[in-house]
């Protein structure tokens, strides 16, 4: 019986309890080539309530190298912001200092 404890402990502190996956819906792009990127995406599987919760970042380095895609530095130049949107839904904001001038 003590071994299994162990084992639970163990398991428990190699996994992390808050990660977990969020259902996205489509990009809504609001800005054009040559314009600073103005773009949204609504979570779907967030409450409302609960968007200071989540982090939303570019994933490493390592994990698009993992995925074999490249990681072009104009991808390091994305910002994003989480927050309600106007309707009441849970949104991803993402957005650019500088002009985009590279479509994808």
């Amino acid at each position: 019986m003590r071994k299994i404890a162990t084992l639970i402990i163990m398991l428990a502190t190699y996994i992390p309890a808050s990660v977990s996956a969020l259902g996205l819906g489509a990009i809504k792009l609001n800005s054009n080539l040559n314009q600073t990127l103005d773009a949204e995406i609504v979570i779907l599987s967030l409450d409302p309530s609960d968007i200071n919760e989540i982090k939303i970042t570019l994933a490493s380095h390592e994990a698009y190298k993992k995925a074999g895609v490249d990681r072009t530095f104009l991808l390091s130049r994305l910002k994003f912001n989480t927050k309600v949107n106007k309707k009441g839904k849970p949104t991803v904001y993402v957005t650019t200092k500088d002009p985009m001038r590279e479509p994808f």
